[in-house]
């Protein structure tokens, strides 16, 4: 018995635009959730680019 095989459907292009743009909706939730720790993460590493951490003693950055 052959298999009717059908071909393959076509999304429709308004289908794809509306896809996308949900996507960059929910890219733009999660960046608006987060930019606080971004924030946090970009302080410490320019204080650590800068030399903060040779200028404290040793067993300040262990605790």
């Amino acid at each position: 018995m052959p298999e009717s095989r059908r071909p393959p459907r076509r999304r429709d292009p308004v289908e794809t635009v509306i896809g996308r743009t949900r996507a960059g909706m929910a890219l733009e939730r999660a960046l608006r959730a987060f930019w606080p720790l971004a924030a946090l993460a970009a302080v410490v590493w320019a204080a650590l680019a800068f030399g903060v951490a040779e200028a404290l003693p040793h067993n300040a950055l262990l605790a």
